[in-house]
């Protein structure tokens, strides 16, 4: 499996533990290289599939202002739609 490394330094070029990165991120094989996986994962490093598309989150729309939106149901129909939490009170 294809993985992702970022680097802290988003801007580091270099090898580590055999592995060269270039701009902050580099690629690795889990399998034929486990071992630098495993240093990489005990080090923090960000690790991110490469092979999966990323994740979406269902019913999550960005919102421009800032404020967060959540998924309600809608009372009649039972379906789902977005409402912006602006203007709640809790």
């Amino acid at each position: 499996m294809q993985i992702i490394v970022t680097h802290p330094d988003q801007q580091f070029s270099g090898d580590i533990v055999g592995v060269r990165f270039e701009g902050g991120t580099a690629t690795i094989d889990s399998v034929s290289q486990s071992a630098a996986y495993g240093y990489f994962q005990r080090a923090g490093y960000s690790l991110v599939t490469a092979d999966e598309p990323p994740v979406e989150l269902a019913g999550f729309e960005p919102d421009t202002d800032g404020t967060p939106d959540t998924t309600e149901p809608d009372a009649e129909t039972g379906t789902t739609a977005s409402k912006s939490r602006k203007g709640s009170q809790s």
